[in-house]
């Protein structure tokens, strides 16, 4: 599963839920907020029967000057992560804003978004390793 940016929440949300045959989740600058820790430490539609080696492994791409992606909010994902046992990563890229792997964030006024090749392409081919 792949998300970029308002997709990376629901990208997380269908790794949680253990679909048989997801084998990976990546978001590109996403936005996780609202992302719930559960009190279970369960996640949403995993059962006991589920193997941890069958979960997704995530791979989460960020922009270390995203204004739209809360420090707070990353905490929660890697304690969801850490609770359910993926195996998971996050790069933070310097000097990278919101939307970087979009060129057209070149045209864009706000100060939010920019383009940022090296993280774009860094950030895909983490995604194909």
């Amino acid at each position: 599963s792949l998300g970029w940016c308002m997709g990376g929440h629901p990208c997380l949300e269908l790794g949680r839920m253990s679909i048989p045959g997801m084998k990976a989740v990546v978001t590109f600058h996403g936005v996780f907020d609202a992302v719930a820790v559960d009190e279970t430490n369960e996640a949403p539609g995993a059962s006991e029967a589920d193997n941890p080696a069958d979960r997704p492994c995530c791979l989460v791409c960020n922009g270390k000057d995203d204004p739209f992606v809360r420090r707070e909010d990353l905490d929660s994902c890697k304690q969801i992560f850490e609770q359910n046992g993926w195996e998971w990563k996050l790069v933070q890229y310097e000097r990278t804003r919101h939307g970087f792997t979009n060129p057209a964030q070149d045209l864009n006024t706000s100060e939010a978004f920019s383009f940022n090749e090296e993280a774009s392409m860094s950030s895909w081919e983490a995604a194909c390793d």
